[in-house]
């Protein structure tokens, strides 16, 4: 959500606010191994507090439900460690959009998952790319992102063990979730 960083000689300092307990163990658990040696790291990461939980309405939720209807039928690819959607994807893409057009005014979080192959912070900005592109796809089709939320989760959520190939392709994943 926000943060600063500072370095003075070999003192390291790392201070902010995340959205998610999850979030805030990655960078804790990363930010110590990227370091070189030699260098100390005081870090201060805290967890936003959230604001108070409202259940969206059951017609958004709904229209949700139809849009992952319409993701059950396939997947969203992307070009292998990028954030570029498979032209293969485009057919499905479009009709979670006209599923959209058909959705009263709301907040639709796309959220963007890995498998745990690469490195987990890496494979965080690249749950988010992946999410920012869907959102960017759609928003062009509707003719505006506003309401939808694009958060990448990496690694941090996985639906099946990452012990197979087909579990990791599990993992790899675009989910679409009400959030108003």
């Amino acid at each position: 959500a926000s943060g600063e960083a500072r370095l003075e000689d070999t003192n390291a300092s790392l201070s902010g606010t995340v959205t998610s307990q999850e979030l805030a163990n990655l960078v804790n658990a990363t930010s110590k191994s990227r370091l070189p040696q030699g260098y100390d790291l005081a870090l201060d990461v805290k967890v936003a507090a959230a604001a108070p939980a409202t259940a969206p309405a059951p017609e958004i939720v709904a229209c949700v439900d139809q849009v992952k209807s319409v993701l059950s039928t396939g997947e969203i690819l992307f070009a292998s460690g990028s954030a570029n959607i498979d032209a293969k994807s485009h057919a499905l893409l479009d009709q979670i959009g006209t599923v959209l057009k058909a959705c009263p005014p709301s907040v639709i979080e796309i959220a963007g998952h890995t498998d745990n192959e690469g490195d987990d912070a890496l494979n965080l900005i690249l749950s988010d790319k992946r999410a920012n592109a869907v959102r960017n796809y759609l928003g062009k089709m509707l003719g505006s992102a506003d309401g939808l939320v694009a958060t990448g989760y990496g690694e941090t959520r996985p639906v099946a063990p990452n012990d197979t190939p087909e579990n990791k392709a599990k993992n790899r994943r675009i989910e679409f979730q009400a959030i108003q």
